[in-house]
Formats: C-alpha cells, structure tokens, sequence
C-alpha cells in the first residue's frame, strides 16, 4: 500500500523528470497495468521518465532508449533493443540454467518458495527437456519462522509462468486450475506441475514463480526464478524442423475429416 501511494502521489505531481524503480515488484496485475498505462501518459506529454526495472518486456515497451549499469558504472548507452539485448548476454554468463535463482524475489515473505527444479523422466533435477518430453516442474514451499501458530500453507495459490528468453509471457499455470491441487495445512510441501510434451519450440525460456493470495497478498514472488532449454524432440512428428517462424508452444490436435454429403464428386474421364 505504501508504493502504492507514493506512486499515485509522484505520476499526478507535474514534474519535468519522474523516476520510477522496481515498482512492477509490487502489487497485483491491476496496479501494474495502470503503472505501465500511467508511465506511458505521462511520456507522451514530453516528460522525461527513468524506468528502472529487470521486466525487460515492460522495458521495451515503454522505453526508446536504455542504459545498463553494472555495479554503479554504465557499459551499454543507446536503442533498447540493443541494450536488453546486452543485458540478456551478461545475464547469461551469470545464470547456471536449471538452477533455483531466487536473488529478484519480492513479497512479505511469511512463506517462501525455498526451490524450484525441471525434472526428467527419472525425477532427477535438470536444466534441459525434449520438445516432445513432458515439462515437470517441482517447487517447495516452506513457511518462515515469522508466522503466526496454528499458521499454514492452506488456501495460498502457487502461479508458474513459462516466458520467452525476452521475458514475454507464454503459459500460465496455477494449481487451483481444473485437476489442480490445494496446498496442504502444512508448514512445507512440495508440488508439481505436469505440462504433457509436445511443448515448446527449442529454445530457452524463463520460469516466474508467485506464491500468495491473487489482488490480496503477494507473499514470494519471484521473476526469471528457473531458466531452462527445450531441445529438438527425440521423435519428430513433423516434416520439417520446430521453427519461432511458425510458433512457439506446440501441440498436437485430435483431428477428424468428413466428406460433405452434398457434395458431387467430379466424374472422372474414360
């Protein structure tokens, strides 16, 4: 509630310059949408706004120009695109792919998602899957020592969020789906989510972790919290390769094919 207000007090003030910073870490979607659709008015009428944020699709939407600072000190100054592009590269080098990244996450934090792994078909963690495997993911949940007693994991929602390499949001999922599950009256669990192959396109990809109540209570949320890569499927189905050209996600279709009974088939000749 309190970056709710300074942010309602500081985009109505009629400043030349407004800085905003990480405040897309915050609040439920609702806020952050009219954050975004506030910071792109207030651009519009020639003001100047430094965004800061690791949301690199709001980035791209709302900014022409990016500067990336490493440790206080600029090293990329110019188009958007190509900076999110250098920041993409860095972050790279950095991140070991399949491994519980948690450094980003925000929340109040009386629960916590304390891991999050890709598993094979043997249950063994793993940074990479066929696009024709299924994707299985397994996070624990576990409460903190700041809880009330009697306190549990009961009635909280656990959201995954599949995104692109350039953090573009592709499938969500949320265990309170159809054939989900509840969480238990425990102070730690472990749940999984089984999305069945095929999947994605090879690639890489990014896994946003939200455990908490949705328009209530963010209580861990946590951006870019797994990378993985999806590779070229063991068994291809297709006579060509999977391609971003033609899709991302990948499914197969129950098919099924009538003749028209009105329809007069051409006579053939002699």
């Amino acid at each position: 509630m309190y970056m709710r207000l300074a942010f309602a007090v500081a985009a109505h003030l009629e400043t030349e310059i407004l800085v905003v910073d990480e405040v897309l870490a915050v609040g439920d979607s609702q806020f952050q949408k009219k954050c975004l659709g506030k910071i792109d008015a207030v651009a519009r009428q020639g003001r100047t706004v430094l965004f800061i944020s690791h949301n690199m699709e709001a980035v791209q939407r709302l900014c022409s120009r990016g500067m990336l600072l490493d440790r206080g000190r600029l090293i990329a100054d110019g188009p958007v695109a190509g900076v999110v592009e250098q920041y993409r590269s860095a972050e790279r080098i950095l991140v070991d792919v399949g491994r519980f990244n948690p450094r980003a996450r925000s929340g109040t934090g009386w629960a916590r998602i304390t891991n999050l792994v890709l598993l094979d078909d043997m249950d063994r963690p793993d940074s990479s899957r066929p696009a024709d495997a299924d994707l299985t993911f397994e996070m624990t949940l576990e409460m903190t020592g700041s809880t009330a007693p009697g306190a549990s994991l009961r009635g909280l929602v656990t959201e995954l969020v599949i995104c692109s390499d350039q953090s573009q949001p592709l499938i969500s999922v949320m265990n309170v789906d159809d054939d989900g599950v509840e969480l238990p009256a425990a102070s730690r669990c472990r749940v999984r989510a089984i999305l069945p192959g095929p999947t994605l396109i090879p690639g890489r990809y990014r896994l946003n972790a939200f455990l908490g109540v949705p328009y209530l209570e963010h209580v861990d949320e946590i951006p870019d919290a797994l990378e993985f890569e999806i590779t070229p499927p063991l068994r291809p189905w297709r006579p060509y390769q999977l391609h971003a050209s033609r899709q991302i996600v990948c499914r197969k279709a129950e098919w099924r094919c009538a003749v028209d009974a009105q329809h007069t088939p051409i006579a053939q000749p002699k």
